[in-house]
């Protein structure tokens, strides 16, 4: 005998094929491939009622600190004064430009200032991707070293061939210009201090772990206190990352 279809059965099978965001979103999704990944990994382990319940909420804040992707850094920063992040900026302007006049001190030249160095300094801001790296017209196109001098040779810009070696050389010094690798697959990170009013919503992990210092001024105290301890003790990070995180802290305080 055929079993005929209520109402009760009719609702459950719409419900089941219906699309929910709060359980079917991708957050939703990453949630509960977390769930079975913890289940896996208690499978072999003593029971500890504890255990669960503790990776559960480490998972879960590891999800609020992160994208998706894991390629970006949710920020809770709307208490942030902006004034802090101008000062950093201005900073790391007069470092430029100190470094050029003592560069050129050493040669018997004298100059007062480099102004042209500060406003080519924020004038690269335009010219960087999302993880602040200086880029082409496309977003992965990185300028090696050669690449960038020729951006500077630019109207934007305007300096000649040994002025650009020269402001790369300081800014290099002043840690506004990061060079990243070597030869012609080398790029360059800006510093996050300069920046266009940016990461007010969240920020690359990749700048994070080049410029774990500088990028603190968009995170609130204990934001920033709580990923770096997690990424630092935290199973869930690679040794790589921990490398990176310490490699990065040692480069801004050199």
């Amino acid at each position: 005998m055929s079993k005929t279809k209520n109402f009760d059965d009719d609702f459950f099978e719409k419900a089941q094929n219906e699309y929910i965001p709060a359980l079917d979103g991708p957050e939703a999704q990453k949630r509960k491939e977390l769930e079975e990944e913890i289940e896996a990994d208690n499978s072999n382990v003593q029971a500890d009622r504890f255990k669960k319940k503790i990776e559960q909420a480490l998972r879960e804040r590891y999800i609020k600190l992160f994208s998706p992707n894991g390629k970006m850094i949710n920020l809770n920063n709307f208490n942030k004064r902006t004034s802090d992040l101008a000062k950093r900026r201005n900073q790391l302007l007069r470092l430029v430009c100190a470094f050029a006049i003592e560069e050129l001190a050493k040669s018997g030249r004298k100059r007062a200032d480099f102004a042209s160095f500060k406003a080519a300094t924020i004038m690269l801001a335009g010219y960087v991707n999302i993880d602040n790296t200086i880029v082409g017209i496309r977003q992965n196109d990185y300028l090696n070293t050669d690449q960038l001098k020729e951006l500077l040779a630019t109207e934007d810009f305007n300096m000649s061939k040994s002025t650009a070696e020269l402001y790369i050389r300081c800014a290099k010094k002043a840690k506004v210009l990061k060079k990243i690798g070597k030869g012609k697959d080398c790029r360059y990170m800006l510093n996050p201090g300069i920046h266009l009013n940016s990461y007010y919503t969240r920020i690359s992990t990749e700048i994070f772990f080049e410029f774990p210092e500088t990028s603190r001024l968009y995170f609130n105290i204990e934001q920033y206190s709580d990923i770096k301890n997690m990424i630092q003790n935290e199973a869930i990070f690679t040794p790589e990352e921990k490398k990176r995180l310490a490699e990065g802290i040692a480069y801004e305080r050199e």
